[in-house]
């Protein structure tokens, strides 16, 4: 039996527009993560810490996500160009839904003719749903340590740093081969679907109060899981969810990596000239920065210390909490910036001796 061969029906849709939209949109995302990456890649030499490491890697699959999901939108436009197709069904809806579709229907209602699509597209399409799931895993992660860093205020060393970073590499390293194990057992699309929907699902759970990683992850995992899964039909996923959905889900999900470039890496002074914010407005975004040049220190110390834990050790525990707390408490309204801590003792920076001894009175009070 011969293979069935999809034709351009160029009086309905002559050209493929969502995706030559989609590979825009993707290009300028795929070069805003690897100068992400090169950005951060320098960095990273500096400072050694699990955030810097997190966003690091993110951005690295990013990169390779966006990339390679260029190459299969580019190879499903080539066949709107060649007007003719054995792998791809050539229509407006399938153009919108891009590479969602593609070996989807192969040996299925009235497409069963339809070929496998090239080995070039299946490992294409392998090696960028393999980028998304690490790519998820590593956004989960620099939410965690986040979280973390803003509780404890302290990380935990550069030693135990560069530990729990392989400590997250090798996990990644392990759902990777899971997911290449799984795949010789189950169709490509199964694997992905179940594995990166669980995978967004926990992102979208662990930041769900943070507007930007809902923008970025509950599209894609809503309309996605909704087109792929739900129902069974193609034809009916077509019926059921609007073109303008998925139009929307799509390009917002490509564009997460240029937005999170931005957040996570833009030069904040560089954004805010580029934005042509007025000048005074500059001055006091930055007068709530650490101070850079000039600055003030001040260390602070409690008195017999030593004395007090060995004679009332147990009271000390809520007194020193509680000595804590003050201090940090009085840096915000003085413009006070904390650098470290080493037992009870305190090392501050201020912009100003103002601002110094104002705050050193407030807490004598």
């Amino acid at each position: 039996m011969s293979p069935a061969i999809s034709y351009l029906d160029e009086e309905s849709y002559p050209f493929p527009v969502w995706g030559l939209l989609y590979a825009v949109v993707l290009g300028v995302a795929c070069v805003a993560s690897v100068a992400a990456t090169w950005t951060l890649r320098k960095h990273s030499k500096l400072v050694s810490s699990c955030v810097c490491s997190a966003m690091l890697h993110f951005f690295i699959w990013k990169s390779i996500y966006t990339l390679f999901r260029i190459a299969v939108v580019s190879a499903v436009i080539h066949q709107y160009i060649c007007k003719t197709s054995t792998w791809f069904i050539l229509d407006e809806d399938h153009d919108v839904g891009g590479f969602r579709f593609i070996g989807r229907e192969v040996g299925t209602g009235s497409s069963s003719g339809l070929c496998e699509p090239p080995y070039y597209v299946k490992i294409c399409l392998f090696i960028g749903d393999a980028s998304l799931i690490s790519g998820a895993y590593w956004m989960l992660i620099l939410v965690v340590e986040l979280l973390r860093l803003v509780k404890t205020t302290v990380d935990r060393g550069a030693h135990q740093e560069k530990v729990f970073v392989r400590f997250y590499m090798y996990i990644n390293l392990m759902m990777l081969v899971s997911y290449v194990a799984a795949s010789f057992y189950a169709s490509r699309f199964r694997s992905f679907l179940v594995t990166s929907s669980v995978a967004q699902s926990v992102v979208i759970i662990a930041v769900s109060s943070a507007l930007i990683y809902d923008l970025t992850a509950l599209p894609y995992f809503g309309v996605g899981w909704t087109l792929a899964v739900m129902p069974m039909s193609l034809q009916q996923s077509l019926d059921f969810v609007p073109n303008w959905i998925l139009i929307t889900s799509n390009l917002l999900y490509f564009m997460s990596p240029i937005a999170l470039a931005f957040a996570l890496v833009a030069n904040q002074q560089c954004m805010l000239s580029w934005c042509m914010i007025p000048e005074d407005v500059i001055q006091q975004i930055q007068a709530n920065e650490p101070p850079k040049h000039f600055p003030v220190f001040v260390n602070t110390d409690i008195e017999s210390s030593s004395a007090l834990w060995g004679a009332l050790g147990s009271v000390m525990h809520d007194a020193h909490d509680l000595h804590d707390d003050l201090l940090r408490s009085l840096l915000v309204p003085h413009h006070g910036y904390e650098i470290t801590t080493a037992g009870d003792s305190f090392q501050l920076a201020f912009h100003n001796i103002a601002d110094a001894v104002a705050y050193c009175l407030d807490v004598q009070q």
